[in-house]
């Protein structure tokens, strides 16, 4: 953590002079001083800072990243900025000479150090690791963060909620507006949510972006479906993203994967645009993943809202592999989206010439040919059981959320059972 960052900032250098007063209380003297460079308090200031910090890091020989510009690497030591917080990975050799040229240039606090028994915070995340048989165990949580939330939303009672939201269209059953006091409350909470969301907590994701469309007029019922995550988050409020070293990361090679989901008009006759669902596993954590509303358009079939998911899913995918590249990591080549509708499937392949699709999708688009490139992206077909992006797309009542959710953090024998329990339910069904 850098001292007093925007302090040290570099001065104005574009030759305009500017003043401020100081006023030591009412009625006092007022006295004036040139402003030379960044103080707290000015909207320029952090980008400021972030200009001097990025120059003394290219200057100390780091190359930023392009597809991030708040990472930089130098001979496998990687840096990544988030204002005045600094995150760095290295040998131990390159870490103390790092932390002794930043001293050298920047007022510093002193470093921490990630070990089993020293945890790291880094802007609002804990990050702790220890030793298992199997390797060394990686976590990424809020959870101390979002404890604290708990009493300022105000929810004293809270029944046992085992799923965010078991169905989606009960946003729709009572459409009554709520007060603007509470809905100045709702605006609040859902803005909260929508940051746990895409930070740790993806399994809220899919019910904060269908809440987070009620916000410009929300209804009694969303107000009551904003409730419910909250319990659901008092009841579960201990969630980790986690990453144990395996044979994939000891052999030099990191295994990405990618699921791709739609819900198809999942909320008629409400609305009728699909959801998709989107999510990115990196040596088996999660490390990207969204839930949104489809903006394309209005699909025709759920074949088109699969192929819409799925050129997301390619975009999405694809970010990550330029990211891991300029960090230095060895990804595993093609890059795979697995995807649970053969349709899509057979889009991306082009093999069906007769396809109902056709007229609906302009095979000219570029997107459309950058979907059908063989050489840096393949589609495979999974079950629809062991879809780990279904948690995102579709309101899942308590045990298809729970077996989603262990999908996406189990070990391979645990999904294989899961998956397995999960077509046992769907026969039942």
């Amino acid at each position: 953590d850098i001292t007093t960052a925007f302090l040290q900032a570099q001065e104005f250098t574009d030759g305009i002079d500017r003043y401020v007063y100081y006023q030591p209380y009412k009625g006092a003297e007022k006295e004036y001083f040139k402003y030379v460079g960044p103080v707290y308090g000015s909207r320029s200031s952090p980008a400021l800072f972030y200009a001097t910090l990025r120059d003394w890091l290219v200057q100390e020989g780091y190359t930023q990243g392009l597809n991030d510009p708040c990472l930089f690497t130098k001979d496998g030591h990687v840096v990544v900025t988030w204002v005045d917080d600094i995150i760095t990975r290295g040998s131990e050799a390159q870490t103390n000479d790092f932390y002794k040229r930043l001293n050298a240039r920047f007022d510093v606090k002193d470093p921490n150090y990630l070990t089993p028994n020293s945890p790291l915070v880094f802007i609002g995340m804990q990050v702790s690791c220890r030793d298992g048989e199997g390797g060394r165990l990686y976590t990424i949580d809020q959870n101390s963060i979002l404890d604290s939330c708990f009493d300022e939303w105000g929810e004293s009672y809270c029944p046992a909620v085992q799923c965010p939201m078991p169905c989606t269209r009960v946003l729709y059953s009572d459409s009554t507006t709520v007060s603007e006091e509470r809905a100045a409350r709702y605006r609040s909470v859902v803005g909260a949510l929508n940051y746990f969301a895409v930070t740790t907590r993806y399994d809220i994701a899919l019910a904060v972006s269908k809440l987070s469309q009620f916000s410009s007029r929300p209804t009694v019922s969303a107000d009551r479906a904003l409730t419910r995550v909250i319990h659901y988050l008092m009841n579960n409020p201990e969630f980790y993203l986690e990453s144990k070293d395996g044979e994939s990361a000891r052999n030099g090679v990191d295994k990405v994967e990618c699921y791709s989901d739609s819900a198809y008009a999942g909320d008629r006759p409400h609305q009728v645009r699909s959801q998709t669902g989107v999510v990115v596993v990196l040596n088996g954590a999660p490390v990207y993943w969204c839930s949104r509303k489809q903006v394309q358009g209005t699909s025709y079939s759920s074949a088109m809202s699969a192929i819409y998911a799925l050129s997301e899913a390619v975009r999405c995918v694809r970010l990550v592999a330029f990211v891991c590249d300029e960090m230095g990591a060895t990804i595993t080549v093609p890059l795979c989206v697995k995807v649970d509708n053969k349709q899509a499937k057979t889009f991306k392949e082009g093999t069906c010439m007769s396809s109902k699709i056709r007229g609906v999708i302009d095979m000219r688009d570029a997107w459309v040919r950058e979907l059908r490139d063989d050489k840096g992206v393949d589609v495979k077909y999974v079950p629809a059981a062991g879809q780990k992006a279904d948690v995102l797309t579709k309101g899942l009542p308590n045990y298809k959320f729970r077996l989603g959710i262990k999908l996406l953090r189990g070990s391979a024998h645990e999904r294989h059972m899961l998956e397995v329990v999960s077509v046992a339910h769907g026969r039942c069904e």
